[in-house]
């Protein structure tokens, strides 16, 4: 059986949630929009602290990408937006920012389209036209639900927050963007408040998030050859994912939501407490 490559938190990267809110219900949807409906969104003031600690910090991002749900659709989106190529301009001219979108309805666009016109930003549009997102993980599909997964070592992570890097929404820093969404529902709270330094690894919530999604055991985490997934083999890394990743989500073909039992019950404890029907 080939050993599991360990996979580091990427504190050079970073994955802003700006809100919950979207027009669109995917299935499998890793930020929990269509199971878990909120507008729960991040505030320009929470945003101009996080830079303010960057400045504080000599952090010098070298990927902030912009998230949702759909992050267009946050009223302050463009205030947003300033503040962050404000530090660009002037603090860390190397910085690429990107702006995710589903790309969906005239609205969704016309934001996209001034927010790219008045601000040196990349746009990532994925212009769905369905809820069905067949290439999509099953995310709340908990590997503790699955007998092969009782004895792993969660410590492990994922590529994704090598990659991707570490992410921001409105309760603190996590590993990954998706352990901030699945925190909202999980309720475990474990959101890191201030600014997370490079030797604050954030394993601690590996075990907790990583036991719960279904990006754990997707193939791609198996293609990486060396032990320790390190800043240093992110180039290498980020490679192996893009030259397999179309690749490897043709064969998941999800057409429709995957849910297991620990899902379920968290799921169904939300619904209850935020009276959604």
């Amino acid at each position: 059986m080939k050993k599991r490559t360990r996979y580091l938190a990427n504190h050079n990267r970073i994955e802003i949630i700006v809100t919950y809110e979207c027009n669109r219900q995917c299935y499998n949807c890793e930020a929990q929009v269509r199971q878990a409906p909120s507008k729960e969104k991040i505030t320009v003031e929470q945003i101009e602290n996080f830079i303010a600690e960057s400045i504080e910090n000599s952090k010098k991002w070298e990927h902030i990408r912009i998230l949702g749900g759909e992050p267009t659709l946050h009223k302050d989106i463009n205030k947003i937006m300033k503040v962050l190529v404000e530090y660009k301009n002037n603090y860390s001219k190397e910085t690429i920012i990107t702006l995710v979108t589903n790309g969906y309805g005239d609205y969704v666009n016309k934001i996209k389209d001034e927010l790219e016109v008045n601000y040196d930003i990349k746009i990532e549009n994925s212009n769905k036209t369905s809820d069905i997102q067949s290439h999509f993980s099953p995310i709340n599909q908990a590997p503790i639900d699955m007998v092969e997964y009782k004895n792993e070592d969660f410590t492990k992570g994922c590529w994704i927050t090598t990659i991707c890097g570490i992410a921001l929404d409105l309760h603190g820093y996590y590993p990954c963007s998706a352990s901030a969404a699945a925190d909202r529902v999980l309720r475990f709270g474990l959101g890191m408040k201030k600014f997370p330094l490079a030797e604050d690894s954030l394993s601690n919530s590996f075990t907790p998030f990583c036991s719960r999604c279904g990006h754990y055991y997707n193939e791609i985490n198996d293609i990486a050859e060396f032990e320790t997934a390190d800043m240093g083999k992110v180039e290498e890394l980020e490679h192996l994912i893009n030259s397999n990743q179309k690749r490897i989500g043709e064969k998941m073909n999800l057409t429709e939501e995957i849910i297991s039992p620990v899902w379920k019950k968290a799921l169904k404890e939300w619904r209850e407490e935020n009276s959604y029907n």
